[in-house]
């Protein structure tokens, strides 16, 4: 069995000292950081719709806030490009005098 002598008791004071100010520090930091995450989600979340269609591609409509624009992107997966998606067609949609959408 070890034991710690008087030469040695400032550094485990010190250890012990760090480790009880970043504990507690890095406990409260992450939470918050998955609120926010969260909160994005929410929020972007309800003006977002993803649909897979049929043939691997995936079409994104996208809603202004206050329902008057909304914007339709297409994404395919590059050649040769191990997963990732470019972007195929965006038409973007508002809505008129009357109510109805118009393609821009």
């Amino acid at each position: 069995m070890k034991t710690t002598t008087k030469k040695h008791l400032p550094k485990v004071i010190s250890c012990t000292a760090v480790i009880a100010v970043a504990l507690p520090l890095m406990m409260t930091a992450c939470p918050v950081h998955a609120q926010d995450k969260q909160m994005q989600k929410q929020s972007s979340g309800k003006n977002v719709r993803i649909m897979r269609n049929e043939d691997g591609t995936y079409t994104e409509f996208r809603r202004s806030s206050d329902e008057r624009v909304i914007e339709r992107r297409t994404y395919g997966d590059r050649p040769g490009g191990g997963g990732d998606r470019v972007l195929r067609m965006s038409i973007i949609y508002r809505k008129d005098i009357h109510g109805k959408l118009r393609h821009v």
